[in-house]
C-alpha cells in the first residue's frame, strides 16, 4: 500500500533522491540487462545438471546444483527489482511501510534466501570435502554426523535468514517511518538484521575460500606420502576439489565484494556513494560463473565442440574423439 505519510531520511539510497533518479536509469539499465542474463544462464545450467543427472545425495552435487539455484533467485530477484524500477517511474516519489515492501515485493525474500543458499551451500561443499580429504589421507572412513549436519544448516539456515528479514520488518523495524516504494532491503529491514546478513554470508564466502586452499594445499603435499590406491582416490579429490575451488572463488566475487561494498557505506559518514554499483558486479559474476559450468558441461561438448568436429572431420577417429569428450 502506498502512501504520502512522513518519512526519515537517515537511511535511503542516494539513488534513491528524486533529484537522482534520471541519472541513477542507466545503472538500473546495466544491472537489469546482466541479471536477465544471468538468470537465462542459471536456468540453462540447471536444466543440463538435471539432464546429466548430477543431482544425487552427495553434498557436493547436491549443493552444486543448489548453489546454482540459489544463483538463479538471486539473479531472478534482482532482474524483478530493477526492471520494476524501471517501468515503474512514479515509485520514486511514492512511500510505503517496512513489512509493505516485504509482503507486496517478493524480490526482497527472494534476494535474502537467494544469497544465504549460495554462501551456505559453498562453504558446507568446502567442509564436506575438507574432511573427506582429511580422512582419505589417513585411510579413514568419512563422518556421516558431518554430512547429516551441514545438511540441517544448509536446509535451515535459508529458512532462519528469511524468517528473520520478515520479522525484522514486521517488529523491529520502527513502523513510524515510511519507505521508498522503490524498496530496497537496506530501508525495509532494521540497521542489526542488514549488517548480520552482509557479515554472515561474506564469512561464509570467505572462510569456503580459505578451506577450498586449505584442501588443495593437502592435497598438493600428500602425493609424495600415498601409495598407489589412496594416490587414485586424492586424484579423484582433486578433481572435485578444483570444481569447488572455483565455485568458491565466483561466490568472493558474488557475495562478499558486494557485501563488503554495503557495509562500508552504512557506516560511512555519509553518503559519497551508491553502493547499487555492486551490483553490476554481482549480476556480471552471476553471469560468468554459469556461462563457465554450461562451456564445462558435457551436453556443450556434445551439442557444440563434437558436433563440429564431425563436420569437419567425419571419420572412425572422430567419433572415438566425440565418445571420450562426452564421457569426461
Amino acid at each position: 500500500m502506498m502512501t504520502n505519510i512522513d518519512h526519515n531520511k537517515s537511511i535511503h539510497y542516494l539513488s534513491e533522491e528524486i533529484a537522482d533518479f534520471h541519472e541513477q536509469t542507466n545503472t538500473w539499465l546495466a544491472i537489469a540487462i546482466l541479471a536477465v542474463l544471468a538468470s537465462v544462464l542459471n536456468m540453462l545450467l540447471l536444466v543440463i545438471m538435471k539432464n546429466e543427472e548430477r543431482v544425487n545425495k552427495q553434498i557436493f552435487i547436491a549443493g552444486n546444483f543448489s548453489f546454482t539455484a540459489g544463483n538463479f533467485v538471486t539473479s531472478f530477484s534482482l532482474s524483478y527489482a530493477y526492471i520494476r524500477r524501471l517501468v515503474e517511474r512514479d515509485l520514486a516519489v511514492k512511500y510505503t511501510t517496512s513489512i509493505g515492501c516485504m509482503i507486496q515485493t517478493p524480490h526482497l525474500a527472494m534476494y535474502v534466501i537467494g544469497n544465504c543458499m549460495m554462501a551456505v551451500y559453498v562453504f558446507s561443499m568446502s567442509v564436506e570435502r575438507l574432511f573427506i580429504i582429511i580422512r582419505a589421507i589417513h585411510c579413514q572412513k568419512p563422518l556421516p554426523q558431518v554430512r547429516q549436519l551441514l545438511l540441517f544448516l544448509c536446509t535451515f539456515l535459508p529458512i532462519i535468514d528469511a524468517t528473520a528479514s520478515l520479522v525484522s520488518a514486521l517488529y523491529i523495524k520502527d513502523k513510524r517511518k515510511a519507505v521508498r516504494a522503490l524498496c530496497y532491503l537496506r530501508s525495509t529491514v532494521s540497521d542489526v538484521y542488514f549488517i548480520y546478513q552482509n557479515f554472515q554470508n561474506s564469512l561464509l564466502s570467505i572462510a569456503s575460500v580459505l578451506l577450498s586452499a586449505t584442501a588443495l594445499h593437502l592435497l598438493k603435499i600428500s602425493k609424495a606420502i600415498t601409495d598407489a590406491v589412496r594416490a587414485q582416490q586424492l586424484k579423484r579429490e582433486a578433481h572435485i576439489m578444483k570444481s569447488i575451488a572455483i565455485t568458491s572463488t565466483f561466490t568472493f566475487t558474488m557475495i562478499t565484494i558486494p557485501s563488503l561494498v554495503h557495509l562500508v557505506w552504512v557506516f560511512s559518514p555519509r553518503d559519497s556513494f551508491s553502493p547499487e554499483y555492486a551490483w553490476i558486479l554481482h549480476s556480471f559474476s552471476m553471469s560468468v560463473y554459469a556461462a563457465f559450468f554450461v562451456i564445462k558441461s558435457r551436453t556443450f561438448k556434445r551439442l557444440f565442440v563434437c558436433k563440429r568436429l564431425s563436420l569437419i572431420y567425419p571419420s572412425e577417429k572422430t567419433s572415438q574423439m566425440i565418445t571420450v569428450s562426452m564421457q569426461r
